[in-house]
């Protein structure tokens, strides 16, 4: 029996789980491809980034940096039109290429997705970093 057709939800989920897995290889070019043009991202205790400033922080980050998840979970994603919201938790080890100190980070987000020449694009992504390490985490 075919597979039914993918949900435009599952294609919402498909975008997250990419970028995750280009943050975990440090594939930039992958990373690149899921953004929309005017992408903007929010990072936790840092200004909002956008356009080169956004590639080139991007960039920087996954060439000195190995990501380790120890999980990244969808949760909601409501679709909309052509902008779609999902929603996430993660809990992630980020370790410095030059062996400097690990950051162990965990929180929840929000990605914001527009659907562009049939593909759906990140635009949005807003996410924050609890104050405290979780025991038990690396």
């Amino acid at each position: 029996m075919p597979h039914p057709l993918p949900t435009l939800e599952a294609e919402v989920q498909a975008v997250a789980e990419d970028e995750s897995h280009a943050l975990s290889t440090g594939d930039i070019e992958l990373y690149l491809s899921l953004l929309a043009d005017d992408a903007v991202y929010h990072p936790p205790n840092s200004s909002p980034k956008s356009g080169e400033a956004l590639r080139h922080w991007l960039t920087e980050f996954l060439a000195n940096h190995k990501v380790e998840w120890q999980h990244f979970t969808p949760g909601e994603t409501i679709v909309g039109g052509e902008l779609a919201t999902l929603d996430y938790t993660y809990a992630m080890v980020s370790t410095p290429k030059d062996e400097g100190e690990q950051l162990i980070g965990y929180g929840k987000g929000m990605i914001v997705c527009r659907r562009e020449h049939g593909t759906w694009k990140i635009v949005r992504n807003i996410w924050n970093a609890a104050p405290h390490q979780r025991p038990g985490m690396r």
